[in-house]
Formats: C-alpha cells, structure tokens, sequence
C-alpha cells in the first residue's frame, strides 16, 4: 500500500472591508509639520484567525484521488488528504491634512486579518484498520501544523514588514484619490508579503511528502499487525 497525500491550497484570498477617512485643514506654513505628526499617530495591527479543523471520513479512494487533482500511477492510493483555504482581510482608517492650496496628506492605519477559512482533514472510507488509519492521520495533522504554525508566523513577520513601507504620508491631490491611492499602496504591499507566505506554506508541505517521509510512513504502516 503506498500512502500519496496533497494539499488544496487556494490563493491567500483578500477582502478589502472599508478606508475610512478623517480630514483635517491647515494653512501652509504648518502643512508639513503637521503631516508628520499623523505619521507618530499611525498604528499597524495584524492578527492571525483560526478555525477548527473539519474531518471527513466518508470519501473513498476513488473521491479522494479525485479530490487531490494529482496524476499517479493506477496502483497510488491517496489514502489521506488535507484540504485548506486561507485569506486575509483588511480595514484602512486614514488620517488626511487637506492644505489650503489644494495639497493633501494622508497616513494609513491598518488592521490586518490573517485567517483560515476552511482546514479540512480527510481519511478514506476504506481505511478501516485503527494502526494504519492513526498513523495516515498522524501525517495528516502534520500538514495542519503547517498551515497553522505558517499562517501565525506569518502574521507576526508582516507587522513590522507593512509598517517599514506603510507608515508614512502620501501625496494625493484630494481625499477622493487619496482614498483609492491608499489601497493601491497597501495593496502594492501587502499582496506579494502574502504570495511569499503562500509560497512558504506550499513548500513546507512539500517537504514533508518527501520520497523518505512516503518511505518510513509506509514502513510504520507494514508493520501495524
């Protein structure tokens, strides 16, 4: 029997929710100066979501290969399958100083949600044997180890990313642009952050189904009596 396992792994999705506005004017002299104090004022919070793990037992051999949208020879059982989505969401509040020449600068605050929108853990229906079935599960809750630990450091490593790039005024030559111009800044930095996480979770999982991890799971799993 030889165990064959994959992830189904969706782009990290992200959901705009809403760039709220609050404007202040000041004369010429003080523009700058004042600019600069919104940047002291400018907070970046990320935070990581979690979900419960799912578990579905009731797929055969059959749904699962199908399921794990792999190619493998007609005796490659995928006896075990982990499925997960991931997305990220996030709230701009800006604050603006409109010049009396028509100047404006405005200083995003942001809050990030990292989350897991589904983590689903499947066993084929087949897998009857409770040695075989633990030890396919055991790998399994591997695969979710690694989403979960990615996803969490993750979060971490992008506050102080975002707020390198992001904490600063920008120019805009209303709070109308500034308020499209903001999004396209944070978008501009935060999309390829989260493609480089995405890429991280794919490869870590990867190389836990390495030849030598189907090896020694095969062999844990030959020797259940």
């Amino acid at each position: 029997m030889s165990i064959f396992r994959a992830v189904a792994a969706a782009a990290i999705n992200v959901v705009v929710c809403g760039v709220g506005m609050t404007t202040a004017h000041a004369a010429s002299p003080g523009f700058t100066q004042r600019c600069d104090a919104l940047v002291a004022e400018a907070r970046i919070n990320v935070a990581f979501e979690d979900t419960a793990v799912t578990r579905d037992n009731s797929r055969t051999l059959a749904e699962l290969k199908n399921l794990s949208r792999k190619t493998s020879g007609p005796h490659h059982q995928v006896y075990g399958l982990t499925q997960a989505q991931a997305g990220a969401r996030y709230v701009i509040r800006a604050a603006l100083v409109a010049d009396s020449d028509g100047r404006v600068c405005a200083v995003p605050s942001i809050d990030v949600t990292i989350m897991l929108t589904d983590l689903t853990v499947y066993l084929a229906s087949e897998l009857v044997d409770g040695c075989k079935r633990a030890i396919v599960d055991e790998h399994e809750l591997e695969h979710v180890g690694i989403w979960r630990s990615h996803l969490r450091a993750g979060s971490r490593l992008l506050e102080p990313a975002l707020r390198n790039k992001l904490v600063q005024s920008f120019a805009f030559t209303s709070a109308d642009a500034a308020k499209t111009g903001l999004r396209g800044q944070v978008d501009a930095v935060l999309n390829p952050l989260l493609l480089r996480l995405q890429d991280g979770i794919v490869q870590a999982n990867r190389d836990l189904d390495s030849p030598q991890s189907y090896q020694a799971t095969g062999q844990r799993i030959h020797a259940c009596p």
